[in-house]
C-alpha cells in the first residue's frame, strides 16, 4: 500500500505541475495578444485558429487535471495491502468509472497538443501555412486518443 500511496503522491505532484504550466500557457496566450500583429481585429484567420484552439487544449488539459486530482484522494482510500495493480488501472469514483489512466492521458495529451498548437499561434503572422501544419500535427494526439476511447471504452473503464 505505501507503494501506491506514493505512487499517487507523485502523479499528484505531476498533475498540480501541469496544472500551473497550462495556467502559464493560457497566460503567455494573452499576454502575447497585445503585441503587434497579435491585435485581435488583425489577426489573420490561422492566428485567430491557433490561438484558440491552443487555449481550448489547455482548458480541455485543465478539466482532465481537475477530475483527476479530484480522483485521487478516494483511490489512495481505496488502497489495500493487498492491492497488486497499477494505480492507473484503478477506477476512480468509488471504484467504477474511468481508470485513473483515462484522466492522466487526457491531461497529458491536452497539454502536449496545447503546446503544438501555441508554437502555431506564435508562428502564424509570419508563417501561416507552417501554422496550419503544426495545428493539424497538434490535433492527431486528440484524434487519436478520441478514436481510441470510441473504438474500446472498456479499456478506460473499470469492468462493472
Amino acid at each position: 500500500m505505501q507503494n501506491h500511496v506514493e505512487a499517487i503522491k507523485l502523479l499528484q505532484d505531476w498533475a498540480k505541475w501541469l496544472v500551473g504550466l497550462d495556467s502559464a500557457a493560457i497566460a503567455a496566450l494573452g499576454a502575447f495578444t497585445t503585441r503587434s500583429g497579435y491585435e485581435l481585429q488583425t489577426m489573420s484567420p490561422a492566428t485567430l485558429v491557433c490561438g484558440a484552439c491552443a487555449t481550448f487544449l489547455f482548458l480541455s488539459s485543465l478539466a482532465f487535471a481537475n477530475w483527476l486530482l479530484l480522483a485521487l484522494p478516494g483511490v489512495v482510500q481505496r488502497a489495500s495491502e493487498q492491492s497488486s495493480e497499477d494505480i492507473f488501472a484503478q477506477g476512480t469514483y468509488g471504484g467504477g468509472g474511468h481508470r485513473v489512466v483515462f484522466f492522466a492521458r487526457g491531461q497529458h495529451v491536452f497539454f502536449l497538443a496545447g503546446l503544438v498548437a501555441a508554437v502555431a499561434f506564435v508562428v502564424a503572422p509570419q508563417y501561416p501555412v507552417l501554422s496550419w501544419a503544426l495545428l493539424g500535427a497538434s490535433l492527431v494526439g486528440v484524434l487519436r486518443l478520441a478514436v481510441e476511447f470510441l473504438r474500446n471504452p472498456a479499456r478506460f473503464k473499470v469492468p462493472a
